[in-house]
């Protein structure tokens, strides 16, 4: 088993490896295959790589298995592989990976509703990433301990952030 982290950027994570995701993905098959996995987008630099991996590790395995799964079949064996380095996925990540492109994205209940957003121009968009976050799992339960400390205005700024996101 092979894994490299070719990261075309100044960002490096020492701390993180694909083989708990790797080994998560393919069960005992694990063990009896050459697994090579390379990033070419920062590792821990909330850009989703856990979820592309994830996305992966689920079409190499329909692939191996010769089977196709429908995206929300994908979805529901990705969050569980992405959790391995979330903690817990909230699903938005891999729905992006599966769907591509711009989507609507809203968890309820046990699921979520999803719809491709169609743009009417075509448009360039540059993302710079300066440092290292030290991963989503870190950003998130940080922002879970001050949801913990100050209910209220986490939750009256979460309200905000997802009404601007339903405005565009």
């Amino acid at each position: 088993t092979f894994f490299s982290s070719e990261v075309h950027t100044a960002i490096e994570s020492k701390n993180s490896s694909p083989e708990p995701m790797v080994r998560k993905a393919l069960g005992q098959a694990f063990d009896n295959l050459d697994v090579d996995v390379t990033f070419e987008v920062p590792l821990s630099g909330g850009l989703g790589s856990s979820a592309a991996l994830a996305v992966a590790l689920i079409r190499a395995q329909c692939t191996y298995d010769e089977i196709q799964l429908d995206p929300d079949q994908m979805l529901s064996q990705g969050s569980p592989i992405e959790n391995v380095a979330h903690g817990n996925s909230s699903g938005l990540d891999p729905a992006i990976c599966l769907n591509g492109g711009l989507i609507s994205y809203q968890r309820v209940n046990e699921g979520a509703v999803i719809e491709k957003i169609a743009l009417g121009e075509s448009f360039h968009m540059v993302i710079g990433v300066y440092g290292n976050h030290g991963g989503t799992v870190r950003r998130v339960k940080a922002i879970a301990d001050l949801k913990a400390q100050a209910s209220n205005p986490i939750e009256a700024a979460l309200d905000t952030l997802g009404e601007c996101a339903r405005w565009g």
